[in-house]
Parts: structure tokens; sequence; C-alpha cells
């Protein structure tokens, strides 16, 4: 642990240590630690290092208690926080160059990008604290804002708990904790999440911009910087990991950020500090996680991140969201969902339909345009020498026969495919959807065992009604995340078992292909195209197939939308 009187000398020695490669580290990172090792042996420029105030904003950091993982769990002065030298280095050059001329601080702004699990919330909190009391800064506002109420507490929350487990800080320097601030009674000064753009009015001491990433707009920003122009030494702090929208603010920002950090922008006054991957290292690369992450097989358990990179390797889906979270790498948004790989391993050429007529039978339909692809997939379901369920999935798509001439405007494996029975041309000028109607009655009465005919209510309607009528078992599967997150993730889960089976259709392989997806905030799915010629259709009718396996929600509708099932098939195991 920092002593109270080292921090600068800590400070430096990771620095050094950065310089000299003892730690591999991405060329942001060393920049910034030459550029703090120079400033200190400068020593005759405008601004120069203050140790004493740099040892105590380190002192009060390590006062604070753990309030989240093992470390919170121990007890007496070890659940203290234990600052890493890399959080050292940051507490010393934020809070210890000052300008010789005025004895105000330097850094009037800082960036910090690091990867989740890293401890930035921790030391965050730690900062708004500090300014909030220690700062000696009369009626200090400090703010936690972000995009959203949840992402806004994510800095406050720790700060909360933090003051709530340290009776000596709120008695010293008189803290109330409310239910959404913290406030310093004999100034008024506080400590209160922001949501979006606040509007003007504030004037703070501190502002805490969580997850820039997520911000749609710079709106928070500006008016947080611009509000601190009453303050003598007021800190604007972004932290973030990478995101997906390279046109967004924060990625303009970060290259703002970057141009000061090497020289080619001049701004004496904003702390940049970005760890990550250099552009030609593979972070396919186990030996790489250390390089992105400081806090490695500290905060960051090694065996669960290389467990997580292992398996972004074989899930596409998974890879931006391990890029963007413990790499710190920008990515375009979207990615592939199907693991190819693994999704060819399951082919068997051999299997032939009709040996699974007395097997349960679920299926999806998905009828998006007359003018385009319609795609029935059939999934049925037998149990394997394993003792598992195996499922085998056969697709019919069908186009309209302009389509399939129409080369230079349409797909140009079209012809080929309807040669090999992958897709069905029928005639015409658009898709005849009376004919996909006499194929599924025709398959209900030769399969004995039709459980479910899962079917997107957009186009599908009228078709639903009348193979009801002829005794269907048909279910409404509305295409939401809501509906088709769930059988994305364990479709991906089955392959992964070997445990999914077919033919290797080429029509049905390239529309899987063609899937790209996004995680939102809360790791849910839904099935996406990257443009209008990349069909998907077949994909959605297997992910609306394996609704119907799951049966995942029991309000699933029947055509009449009055009717609800309950569910007839336990939710299997991958």
């Amino acid at each position: 642990m920092t002593t109270s009187d080292d921090a600068v000398a800590i400070a430096l020695g990771y620095a050094r240590d950065v310089l000299v490669g003892s730690r591999a580290n991405c060329q942001d990172v060393v920049q910034a630690c030459r550029q703090f090792a120079e400033d200190i042996a400068r020593n005759d420029g405008r601004y120069v290092m203050d140790a004493n105030r740099a040892n105590h904003v380190v002192r009060f950091a390590q006062a604070l208690p753990h309030i989240k993982g093992k470390w919170a769990r121990t007890i007496g002065k070890d659940a203290r926080i234990r600052l890493e030298p890399w959080q050292v280095f940051i507490l010393v050059a934020i809070f210890g160059f000052v300008d010789r001329t005025n004895g105000n601080r330097r850094y009037r702004e800082a960036y910090l990008k690091i990867p989740r699990k890293n401890g930035k919330s921790t030391i965050a909190a730690a900062i708004g604290l500090y300014m909030l009391t220690a700062d000696r800064e009369p009626g200090a506002e400090v703010y936690s804002g972000a995009g959203t109420q949840k992402q806004a507490w994510e800095v406050f929350m720790p700060a909360k708990q933090m003051a709530k487990r340290s009776p000596g800080l709120l008695k010293r320097f008189g803290v109330t904790i409310k239910a959404e601030s913290l406030v310093v009674d004999k100034d008024g000064g506080k400590f209160e999440p922001v949501i979006g753009d606040p509007g003007d009015g504030s004037s703070p001491h501190c502002a805490i911009i969580d997850e820039y990433h997520e911000h749609r707009t710079d709106g928070l920003y500006d008016t947080m910087r611009t509000g601190m122009g009453a303050r003598d030494q007021p800190l604007l702090l972004v932290i973030t990991t990478a995101g997906d929208n390279e046109g967004g603010v924060c990625y303009q920002y970060e290259q703002e950020c970057r141009a000061i950090l090497h020289g080619q922008v001049e701004d004496e006054t904003r702390f940049v500090l970005m760890y990550g991957l250099d552009p030609d290292d593979d972070w396919q690369n186990l030996a790489n996680l250390p390089k992105a992450n400081p806090n490695y097989g500290v905060s960051v358990n090694a065996e669960f991140l290389e467990a997580q990179v292992r398996t972004a390797i074989s899930t596409p889906r998974k890879q931006n969201t391990i890029k963007q979270k413990h790499f710190n790498i920008w990515t375009s948004g979207a990615s592939g969902w199907m693991d190819m790989a693994g999704w060819d391993k399951c082919a068997d050429p051999d299997l032939l339909e009709a040996d699974f007529r007395d097997d349960d039978l679920y299926e999806g339909l998905d009828l998006a345009s007359k003018v385009d692809v319609a795609s029935h997939v059939r999934v049925y379901v037998r149990r394997g020498r394993d003792g598992q369920d195996h499922y085998y999935v056969f697709q019919t798509s069908y186009v309209p026969e302009r389509a399939v001439l129409d080369t230079e405007n349409g797909n140009r494996y079209y012809a080929g495919w309807v040669a090999q029975e992958a897709i069905v041309a029928t005639a015409g000028e658009v898709t005849d959807f009376t004919a996909i109607q006499e194929d599924i009655m025709a398959l209900h009465r030769y399969c004995t065992r039709s459980r479910k005919l899962g079917y997107d209510p957009y186009n599908a309607t009228q078709m639903a009604l009348n193979l009801m009528e002829d005794g269907a078992p048909v279910m409404e599967v509305p295409q939401t995340t809501r509906y088709l997150s769930e059988p994305m993730k364990w479709i991906d889960a089955l392959i992964l078992a070997g445990r999914i089976h077919h033919t290797g259709d080429p029509a049905l392989r390239w529309m899987l292909s063609n899937v790209v997806t996004r995680e939102d905030s809360n790791g849910n799915l839904f099935p996406r195209k990257q443009n209008r010629d990349q069909k998907i259709d077949a994909a959605v009718a297997m992910i609306t197939a394996f609704a119907g396996v799951l049966a995942i929600e029991d309000d699933y509708v029947d055509v009449t939308g009055v009717q609800r099932f309950e569910k007839t098939h336990s939710r299997p195991s991958p």
C-alpha cells in the first residue's frame, strides 16, 4: 500500500516501468507516462509537482472502504482501498501538478479510457468524494452524469456506499447522506447523479461523465464545462470504455484527446490516459490481455477474462462486446451472429427429412415480402444416444421466378439453388403464398407430431388463419427482442454442443452468414442484415421455430389474439 509520503515516487516508478517495457502497454499509455516523467524532470516550467497535494489525495482515497467484491468482505483496515501503481499515477498526475503562478491545479479536464472491471468507477467515486469534501472548495457541487439513470448511479452509488461506511468522513466534513445526494451541511455542497442534459444553472466543481460512448449528444459535457467558469480549479472527468459509434461525440472527443496527448494540438490543461491495444495487436492473443487491462490479475479475474475471449473467438456476435469492453477497441456496431465454422461442423448431407415424420416438429415461417424471399424452416426433435435432445433443421425458401431470372439486380446464386432444390421458384412476379400454404398443409398430413408453427404476424396472419382452420398448431411470434433473443442464444449453445444437425443447405447457410446483431445493455440480441441484398429470411424462420421449441414466454398468443397456451415443453438445457 502506498504510504503517506511516497505517492509521487510510486507514480514516477510506474511511469518508468512503462517506458522501459517492464509491462507491455499501448503507445497511448507510453506517451502519457513519457509526458509525466518529462514534466517532473523539467521542474522549471509553468507547472510543477506539489508532492503534498499528491500525497493528500492518495491518502484520502486509501482511507475509503472497498464496497465491491472480495475486498468488501474483508475485516478491519484491510477493507480499505489499496491503490495499484497505475491508479496512484492517475491521482498524482491530476491532483499533483500545479500552476506555479497561482497555485491552482494544472489539469481542469481528464479523459480516462479504461476497460471494464479495472476499477474505474471506484477511482471516479473516490475523486468525487475528495472534490466534495477534502478539496476545501466552498459549496462544492459534484455531479455524476450519464445518458441513463442506471449509468449515472454507477459512480454515485459506490460513492454513497463509501461515505455510508466512513463515519469519520461524515463527521469531519459534516456530510449528510440523502436518498439521491450527499450534502455538506455547512455550505450546501452536494454530490448527486444527473441524467442527460441537465440544463444551465449548475456550478460544478467536479463533473464526472461516465461511459461517454453511450452519450448521443455532447449536451451534458458542454453544460458541465461551461458551468465551471466560477470555480478556480474544477475538474471535468470523462471516463469510458470504447463503443460502437465512430460518428458519435465520444469518438470525436477521443480523437481530440489523442491529438493533445501526442503533441499535435496544444492543451496543457487536459490529462489523457487511454488503455487498450495498438492497431497491429491481435485481440485474440491472450498475451495481450494485460496490455489492455491495467488491473489484470487484481480486480480483473484472469481466468474469467481469458474464457470470455475464447468464447468470443468462436462466437462472432460476442466479438464486438469483448473488443469494446475489455480491449477498448472501437467497433462498427453490428457483428456476425453465427459461428459459421461451428455450423459447418454440424452438417450431415446424408440426412433425409422423410426419416423424421414421427418426431416432434417445430416450424418457423417468415413471409417478409411477396417480391422477395419467403422461408419455411422445420426443426425435428429426437433424443440422442447421449440422452439429450438433438435438433434436425430443414428449410425451404421461396422466391418469384422474376427474382431468379434477374441475375443483374437479384442474387446470382438463386438459379443454382433452384437446381439443388434449396429454394423453390414460384411462377410470376411475386411469391405465391398459396403454394407455400399448400406445401405446409401437405407436410402436416404426412408428419404425425406437429407441435408448433411459429409465424411473424406482419405478413402471415391470413395464412395462419387458413392453417389453423386446417388443424395446424399456429403460434404468433412477434419479431421483437423479447421473443427472439433467447432462441438466438440457445442456438449458439446447441451448435457449440454439437446438438444441431442439418444437411449443409447452401441457401440456409448463406442467410445465416448474413445475420448481424448487436447486444443491447441487457445482453439481448436481435437478427439484422447489413443491407437489402443480404437476405436473412431462412435464419429468422429458424430462430422463430426454436422459439416454439423453447416456449420461453407463457404469453405467446395464437392467431386469434385471445387464447393463450401454457408451456407444453420444458426449457431444454443446451
